[in-house]
């Protein structure tokens, strides 16, 4: 307290940009060589906040009190900033880190799409911007004895920007075993499919689909020879006697921009009940479901869950340690909300 005002004293850990004004702080990412100007830049709280306190090993999603009644903001050097407020109330969070981010999921750090037989061993995966390891119709992934993590000498507690491991769409074997999952901002894995809400009805055996998350876009979501599941949305039942072949897709193909990107028609080797209607069903590519082994790794400073899994196939959950995560340690559920 300082004349009746409470404040605060941040301290800013390496290679973390800033600039100071009248009573905000601008955030900067590195600057790009081609034109002179950081990649990002947010103001304050920005868009998005996880508060993790070091000594408990704890992380959690929360409200940001660092911005609220700012009356001045000073840099005192050595990469410290004193936050002055209007208010008398006394900050209580000495030695939380408040860690900060924008909303934006624009790139996954690995794509894994249309590949087989993949391996990633031995990696240290320091940071992962946008989304971890991402496989899309690809088939077998093995992910062992990696390292998500900062490195503690960093100063930094941020490991991944969301999920580590997400693989909306691949077949075969998934094997997650003998890693750390420490420091991300969503779910350390999250292994499921993907429903395609149906829009309209093209031809008695062709069904209009299209992707609802507003950051899925882009790639093909099934192959001729594939096969497909109609799903009521609000039961998420099947629709009885269909299990559909896929003839022909004419939707985006990962690699250009001719075609809308959010948006298919997917053609079937038979008719379509009537009572498939726009809106009220989805479709899932059942080919891309994997068997699924998740063991001997570690979980800690997770936010959110620490397994997700939706898969027909079997899961072999064991000899994992999960060290207080702030929801399920694991979750298995299916749904149709934006996915």
């Amino acid at each position: 307290m300082t004349d009746g005002h409470a404040y605060r004293v941040l301290k800013i850990p390496a290679g973390s940009g800033f600039s100071v004004g009248d009573r905000e702080v601008t955030w900067l990412g590195e600057t790009s060589p081609a034109i002179g100007r950081p990649y990002w830049s947010g103001v304050n709280g920005m868009q998005y906040t996880q508060i993790h306190d070091p000594a408990a090993k704890r992380t959690w999603r929360g409200s940001n009190p660092l911005f609220e009644d700012v009356a001045a903001t000073t840099d005192l050097g050595d990469r410290k900033l004193r936050i002055g407020y209007s208010t008398g109330t006394p900050p209580d969070d000495r030695g939380l880190v408040y860690q900060m981010r924008q909303t934006t999921r624009d790139t996954p750090s690995d794509l894994l799409w249309e590949s087989e037989d993949v391996t990633v061993e031995g990696l240290k995966a320091r940071y992962l911007h946008g989304f971890g390891f991402v496989g899309q119709l690809s088939e077998n992934v093995t992910i062992k004895g990696n390292e998500f993590r900062t490195d503690p000498a960093s100063g930094r507690t941020t490991a991944g920007f969301a999920d580590f491991v997400q693989t909306p769409g691949v077949k075969g074997q998934v094997n997650i075993t003998d890693n750390v999952f420490d420091g991300a901002h969503d779910d350390a894995i999250n292994i499921h499919g993907t429903y395609l809400e149906v829009t309209g009805r093209p031809a008695p055996n062709a069904l209009s689909l299209e992707y609802m998350h507003n950051e899925t876009a882009g790639f093909p979501q099934f192959h001729p020879g594939d096969t497909a599941e109609i799903v009521d949305k609000r039961t998420m039942l099947p629709v009885p006697g269909v299990t559909a072949r896929v003839v022909s897709v004419d939707g985006p193909s990962g690699q250009d921009h001719d075609k809308s990107l959010t948006g298919m028609v997917v053609t079937f080797d038979q008719p379509v009940p009537d009572s498939v209607t726009p809106r009220d069903f989805v479709v899932e590519n059942t080919t891309y479901t994997p068997s699924v082994e998740i063991s001997g790794n570690t979980f800690r400073d997770i936010p959110t869950r620490g397994v997700l899994v939706t898969t027909r196939k079997p899961v072999v959950i064991e000899d994992n340690v999960f060290d207080g995560m702030s929801m399920a340690s694991v979750f298995i559920s299916s749904d149709a909300y934006q996915w």
